[in-house]
């Protein structure tokens, strides 16, 4: 999904769907094409095409431009099905299911940073997500990494600074994560069913008021009740202890499980 309410849908026959604004004309750039996977970033629809054997081109659609073919930008070579997708600015993260992670882009440019280390990734990777300037990934122990901008806490170290090496998140240690997502200065993850969060709270997206041990939220003093935190927290609510969640996604402000 777009920020600019648009939706985009792979179908098993490689058809690219879309909706929203400038979703149809985006996804109908690619018509004849076999796409395997694609994601959205505020303006822009990535899709992985595949092209013979082995070789994938990643091509892109600037949303609502009426641009009527996509732009070829880079290849990726691998004999492995495409698993997951994420693209922020102007970079994607694609990951196969033999937990391969390609990085494509200009990861310098989207979040001032020197560049996630140079593949092969030293570890299998099942899951990516990617937020404004940040991201998270997930290695087959369910163990998360993230990397890019901290300014929030979003990285989720108990600090708001950068990172530009991709460092595992101590706090989601022996959780075994299935599943993340990224919004614009916020972290989400899923492990045994239950939702974790960090990052701004500045809208309530965090779905919790995190407070230092002994201190109490202010239900009276909306300021009070957005404060954010660079630590992974559960998220509980009433009833949570009956519901199972199995996917997660985050807007640029908001979050839904």
């Amino acid at each position: 999904c777009g920020s600019s309410w648009t939706a985009m849908f792979v179908l098993h026959d490689g058809m690219l769907l879309g909706s929203g604004w400038g979703g149809v004309d985006a996804a109908n750039a690619f018509a004849g094409t076999l796409v395997v996977a694609a994601a959205c970033d505020s303006d822009t629809l990535y899709a992985l095409t595949a092209d013979s054997g082995a070789v994938h081109t990643l091509r892109a659609v600037r949303i609502g431009s009426g641009q009527e073919r996509p732009t070829a930008l880079e290849t990726v070579r691998t004999s492995a099905a495409i698993a997951a997708m994420a693209a922020a600015g102007d970079v994607c993260l694609v990951v196969t299911d033999t937990g391969e992670l390609h990085v494509l882009g200009d990861v310098a440019r989207w979040a001032g940073l020197s560049a996630i280390p140079a593949e092969p990734w030293p570890v299998k990777v099942t899951a990516v997500a990617c937020g404004a300037a940040h991201a998270l990934i997930v290695d087959f122990a369910g163990q998360v990494f993230s990397v890019g901008h901290g300014s929030q806490g979003q990285l989720g170290h108990n600090t708001l600074e950068c990172l530009n090496t991709p460092a595992r998140i101590e706090a989601l240690e022996g959780l075994a994560v299935t599943a993340v997502a990224c919004g614009g200065l916020h972290s989400l993850a899923i492990a045994g069913g239950e939702v974790y969060s960090w990052g701004s709270n500045k809208h309530g997206q965090l779905g919790r008021t995190p407070r230092r041990a002994g201190e109490e939220a202010d239900a009276g003093d909306p300021d009070d009740m957005r404060v954010g935190t660079a630590v992974p927290g559960l998220v509980c609510y009433p009833g949570s202890d009956d519901v199972v969640v199995i996917t997660i996604a985050a807007g640029a402000s908001h979050s839904a499980a």
